[in-house]
């Protein structure tokens, strides 16, 4: 549906979830860790704001299961849900959604929350921080400014994994100050950061490491531009086993003179990208 505002005030959207009673949450399809995190940081608060709260997020690595609120993950049929407030996050248009899209059309109110410049306005009321440090991070903010409402471990534990994952452990420079200081803020709520940090940043599967084993002997730097591209192969992917979730951030960086990693996936053509300042 068109958006009724291109970009929607915070207390719009905080408004407008706290009038809703049943909602349907969505990140991208193949969430990262801030399409997560967000998404069960955000179902965890509005379940304890008393609403029925479900998120729909495809399968994901197991490392991601330090984020809570998997229970909150809706496994049957979509069809069956029937929502009257809809909220998509992460995703910077309609089709990053999946069959979660038709959400769009079949529910009253629609909130479409995000960091992506490339962000369409696709909800009826739109909160884009374009440039942003994550969702998970406006997220923060959007509960944070809440009358009453208190973060928990749980919600604030979910929204750190978020923005950790979406920064590069902090190491991207879309952390501003501000997304220091909201980490600061989760932190002091007593989550396990350093538990939190070792899983999502440092802890690989097999698969995983394979999966970069392919991505680094294929990489080759484009002459005259500061660009290294790497390429894994369907017959790579078939060898090790690997999944979607497997080559999320099969990217070769930390070379020296490289401003861009990318690296392409033939598995219905992904592409995976880190930049450096």
């Amino acid at each position: 549906m068109p958006s009724e505002n291109k970009n929607s005030n915070m207390e719009e959207i905080r408004a407008a979830l706290l009038r809703a009673q049943y909602v349907v949450i969505a990140p991208h399809t193949n969430p990262d860790g801030d399409a997560i995190g967000s998404a069960l940081g955000l179902a965890l608060a509005l379940k304890k704001l008393g609403k029925r709260a479900v998120a729909l997020l495809d399968p994901y690595a197991e490392k991601f299961d330090v984020i809570p609120g998997k229970e909150l993950i809706y496994a049957g049929d979509v069809s069956e849900l029937q929502p009257d407030t809809f909220v998509a996050l992460d995703a910077g248009s309609a089709d990053r959604l999946g069959s979660a899209q038709s959400f769009l059309e079949s529910t009253a109110v629609t909130l479409n929350i995000d960091h992506h410049i490339s962000n369409t306005g696709f909800g009826r009321l739109n909160y884009v921080r374009a440039g942003g440090s994550s969702t998970s991070e406006v997220v923060f903010d959007l509960l944070s400014g809440m009358d009453g409402f208190t973060l928990d471990t749980e919600i604030a534990a979910a929204l750190y994994a978020g923005i950790l994952t979406d920064t590069g452990g902090f190491r991207y420079n879309c952390a501003t100050a501000e997304t220091y200081i909201a980490a600061a803020k989760l932190v002091a709520l007593g989550i396990p950061f350093t538990k939190i940090y070792d899983s999502l940043m440092f802890s690989k599967t097999f698969a995983g490491v394979k999966a970069f084993g392919c991505a680094v002997a294929s990489a080759e730097k484009v002459d005259g531009i500061p660009v290294c591209l790497a390429h894994i192969l369907p017959e790579n992917l078939s060898d090790i086993g690997a999944t979607a979730a497997t080559v999320l951030g099969a990217v070769v960086v930390g070379l020296l003179g490289v401003k861009v990693a990318i690296s392409v996936v033939n598995m219905a053509i992904k592409m995976f990208s880190r930049m450096f300042s």
